[in-house]
């Protein structure tokens, strides 16, 4: 979006804290955080950009002025979540390094799930989108000067009465669905988190069953010499654990995960690492060997070095819903940078201004487990 006149930045943090309880005059204390895709438009843009574009989406619209950073306001455009609450305030960390571009305001939007009886309002469905976006774009040609912005907040978040992959499922004080979808296994990653991971819960175990021997008869052949034989083939198990990602330009959806050296680093998916997360995290290899994330707490500049080792030095690691963070100090903003392998970038954890020399770098960049976001 290029807006020369907006006098306000556009929301760029943005939450949405989501509750499965239902019915209830007074919403309950929020139950999980997602981060939403968000999609920037001008109110006379084609209202066909906030239809819902696959099946469980849910589509959120925040309303932004650029030149008055106070008015705003939020709605669902979708039947089975409703918004019953927002909340402003400073985004932490955001404020750590000032580029004069951002917003440093992080807006919570409080959403609840609806029952499946008809609403007595007005219809959600495309109609009304439409001839809600006519009049929208009535208001917005006698004030296009105020150009109000926006913000399409679309979560990927099926309403069933189980989790879906990679949401939370459990951990102390959850409330919420502790059943995952089919395909997904309800896995503990620390005792405040337990998320929902593809694959298939342990068989049962069968009652046993006894029957007479059999006596295997080898195949009869012309030439001893060729009978057939067999070796079979073992595959080293699957990693344990969960990726860790990034959400934002110029790292989207690369995932931290080792090169030979050892070095953390964000990559593509297809080489990314499993980790265990708690106090420390765990880089859990395929030949059943961990390896510790730790930070260089040494180094003289505000940019960390971060290491994979055998033994954990930063035992601070933390979750703050589905985001990385370090607790003493609290921390959540790493720094990447170009790296001499394409496709990859160096990762570091970022306390201040400094860069590496002559380097390509951008800051302000979060972890995230995987989410339908």
């Amino acid at each position: 979006m290029d807006d020369t006149s907006a006098t306000i930045h556009p929301p760029y943090y943005i939450l949405v804290s989501h509750t499965l309880q239902l019915n209830s005059l007074i919403p309950p204390p929020p139950t999980s955080f997602s981060h939403p895709i968000i999609e920037y438009h001008y109110a006379d843009d084609s209202p066909h950009n906030l239809l819902p574009r696959s099946e469980g989406e849910l589509v959120l619209v925040l309303d932004h002025s650029p030149t008055d950073g106070a008015d705003f306001s939020a709605r669902s455009l979708t039947r089975e979540m409703a918004v019953t609450g927002l909340k402003v305030s400073e985004a932490p960390g955001a404020g750590v390094v000032d580029d004069g571009v951002k917003d440093h305001n992080m807006y919570v939007l409080e959403t609840t799930v609806l029952s499946e009886e008809p609403l007595e309002e007005e219809c959600q469905g495309p109609q009304n989108i439409l001839a809600r976006f006519k009049q929208s774009n009535y208001r917005a040609s006698k004030m296009r000067s105020a150009a109000f912005v926006t913000v399409l907040a679309c979560i990927v978040v099926k309403v069933t009465a189980q989790a879906v992959t990679y949401s939370q499922c459990g951990g102390i004080g959850w409330a919420g669905s502790t059943a995952c979808v089919a395909g997904a296994v309800c896995t503990v990653l620390n005792p405040y988190y337990s998320q929902c991971l593809p694959g298939a819960a342990p068989p049962a175990t069968p009652t046993p069953t006894l029957s007479p021997p059999s006596i295997p008869v080898p195949p009869i052949t012309s030439d001893p010499s060729t009978a057939p034989s067999s070796t079979p083939t073992v595959s080293a198990p699957a990693p344990t654990g969960t990726q860790i990602r990034a959400d934002q330009d110029p790292v989207y959806h690369l995932y931290l995960q080792s090169l030979a050296d050892g070095k953390p680093m964000l990559g593509p998916e297809t080489s990314s690492g499993s980790f265990t997360i708690g106090d420390t995290i765990t880089l859990n290899n395929a030949d059943g060997s961990t390896l510790f994330l730790n930070e260089d707490e040494g180094a003289s500049t505000s940019y960390k070095s971060l290491t994979l080792d055998t033994t954990a030095s930063t035992t601070d690691w933390g979750l703050e819903g589905d985001t990385i963070i370090t607790t003493a100090p609290r921390q959540l903003n790493f720094l990447v940078c170009e790296s001499s392998t394409t496709g990859y970038y160096d990762l570091y954890l970022q306390e201040g201004n400094d860069v590496p020399a002559g380097a390509t770098c951008t800051d302000d960049i979060s972890l995230h487990l995987p989410c339908l976001c």
